[in-house]
């Protein structure tokens, strides 16, 4: 368990977070850089609130929680099973985990609606 969960945290810190600042400074240097302005384009403002929220939760919730849970399985093996705070961490992490995935699926869709509908109005 402790391997799963430690190789989670890995990708967790090691590919989420330079993705998530990525995003971040992307759409940072589209916002000052270009025509397309902070809050020239709907989108542009959706774009910003998720990454933002995603980014924000990701590093105090989601994460931290992560990481507890790795080194409870580390210091307890199977026993973290049993263990109030690393149940309580993995219910916080399937239940609001959930919601940020939701949320990125929202943004695709959203997104994908919205090119369409540019697509059709295009002579």
């Amino acid at each position: 368990m402790y391997g799963i969960l430690s190789t989670l945290n890995f990708i967790d810190l090691f590919i989420l977070v330079p993705g998530a600042i990525g995003t971040f400074l992307t759409a940072l240097i589209y916002s000052i850089w270009t025509n397309w302005g902070w809050f020239k384009h709907n989108w542009i403002t959706v774009k910003w609130i998720i990454c933002i929220f995603g980014i924000v939760y990701g590093t105090f919730w989601l994460g931290p929680w992560l990481s507890e849970m790795a080194h409870i399985a580390k210091d307890q093996g199977m026993k973290a099973l049993s263990d109030p705070e690393f149940l309580c961490n993995r219910q916080n992490l399937m239940i609001f985990g959930t919601s940020i995935l939701l949320n990125q699926c929202e943004e695709i869709f959203y997104f994908f609606i919205r090119d369409l509908a540019h697509a059709n109005n295009r002579p």
